[in-house]
């Protein structure tokens, strides 16, 4: 689980981030890294964004769905891999 407070405090002033509330759930959307430098070479192609789905249980949120949206394509991916990511939000001052 995740502290709604600490995900707030972890974007605020951030643009890069964007947090919706949309019908009892949390969503947040991000841009991932461009594919040139995940892959470590030049790359063409569009913006890519993940949206992290969280379910809000009172102060608390736990991610319930992810995906990464390229264009008109959305690829889904496993939100055991935010994990790291989640645990190192949670652990900020």
């Amino acid at each position: 689980m995740l502290s709604l407070a600490k995900l707030k405090q972890f974007v605020q002033g951030n643009p890069n981030y964007t947090l919706r509330y949309i019908e009892g759930y949390l969503e947040l959307e991000f841009a991932a890294p461009p594919l040139s430098e995940a892959a470590e070479q030049d790359v063409e192609g569009e913006a890519a964004f993940v949206i992290v789905k969280f379910q809000i249980d009172g102060d608390y949120l736990t991610a319930t769905e992810a995906w990464v949206e390229q264009g008109d394509h959305r690829r889904p991916m496993d939100v055991g891999q935010l994990e790291p990511w989640l645990e190192y939000i949670e652990s900020q001052p």
